[in-house]
């Protein structure tokens, strides 16, 4: 009996030991790395990489805010043919390895690069709109601002 006592007690602090280690592993972001402009690079998808083709002179980007009166705002721009801009935005969070954009059902994005000038992120979804799940990562390179650019206040 002590030694099946003693066997569950090694085991039980090896267990321990491992979920400190991966929590330690765990990568977490800062907001302040998410914040700016980010400009659309290329995207994959179901590992076919493609460059992504802006189709005006101002480049299609997204953008994160957290300041008063745009409490984690993200905000994205795509420009048609003609110019003309489309807009989307929402709230954003980080959620430990994940950027979460709310919605009726909230997207989780994978980061699977966050720094200075890259931001890349995975996330499954039916993206063609043909019944399957595709897997898409997106990349995007930090993006200059200009000051007429209302968006660029984060």
């Amino acid at each position: 009996m002590k030694k099946i006592l003693a066997l569950l007690i090694i085991a039980f602090a090896f267990s321990c030991k491992k979920g400190k280690e991966e929590e330690q592993n765990k990568i977490v972001y800062n907001e302040s790395q998410v914040l700016g402009r980010w400009v659309y690079e290329s995207i994959k998808l179901n590992g076919v990489n493609t460059p992504y083709v802006h189709k005006c002179k101002t480049k299609d980007a997204f953008y994160f805010r957290n300041r008063p009166g745009r409490d984690h705002q993200y905000d994205e721009n795509l420009y048609n043919a003609n110019c003309t801009a489309t807009s989307g935005s929402t709230i954003w969070r980080l959620e430990g390895e994940n950027l979460v954009l709310r919605g009726p059902k909230d997207s989780y994005y994978k980061i699977l690069r966050l720094n200075e000038t890259n931001f890349d992120v995975s996330i499954t979804v039916d993206f063609d709109g043909d019944g399957k799940l595709d897997i898409v990562e997106i990349y995007a390179v930090k993006g200059a601002c200009e000051k007429s650019d209302p968006n660029c206040e984060y």
